[in-house]
C-alpha cells in the first residue's frame, strides 16, 4: 500500500516546524497532527521543548491544557465563543495570519490569505479555515 503523503514531503513539514521551535521567540514547543477527510493520520509530530521552565522536549502524549483556561473564561462570561472582534483585540496577529497550505519543491512553505474572521471557538475545534488546513503561518 502506498504512503499516504510522500516521505519527502513529511521531512519538509517537520524541518519547517522544527524551524520555528528551535527560535524561542516564535514558539517554544508544538504537537502537530494531519488527519485527511477519511480521517486517516498523515504525519504526527513532536517538536520543541514543553515550557520556558524546562529542557524536556515535547512528546506526542503532550497535552497542554490550553483549552482549559479560555473555557473557564467563556463560563464566566469574560470571553466570547463567537466574538472575531474581541479574540483579534487580545490576539492582533489574527488579524493577518495565513494558513498554511503545503511545501513546495524547493521546500518553501506554502499559504493562502484566510477566508473568515478566526474566533475563540474555531481555535479551539480547529475549524479556523477548513479540515484540511489548520497549520496558521505568523
Amino acid at each position: 500500500m502506498a504512503p499516504l503523503i510522500k516521505q519527502s514531503a513529511v521531512a519538509d513539514i517537520r524541518r519547517a516546524i522544527d524551524e520555528v521551535t528551535t527560535d524561542s521567540n516564535r514558539m517554544l514547543g508544538c504537537v502537530s497532527v494531519a488527519v485527511n477527510k477519511d480521517g486517516k493520520t498523515l504525519i504526527e509530530y513532536a517538536s520543541g521543548d514543553r515550557g520556558l521552565d524546562t529542557q524536556a522536549a515535547m512528546t506526542l502524549d503532550q497535552s497542554s491544557g490550553s483549552h482549559h483556561l479560555p473555557c473557564n473564561f467563556v463560563e464566566q462570561g469574560h470571553l466570547g465563543l463567537d466574538n472575531a472582534d474581541q479574540l483579534e483585540e487580545i490576539c492582533p496577529e489574527l488579524k493577518e495570519i495565513r494558513i498554511f497550505m503545503n511545501v513546495d519543491k524547493y521546500g518553501k512553505p506554502e499559504s493562502i490569505d484566510k477566508k473568515n474572521r478566526m474566533t475563540l471557538r474555531m481555535l479551539l475545534t480547529h475549524t479556523g479555515q477548513s479540515l484540511s488546513s489548520s497549520l496558521f503561518m505568523l
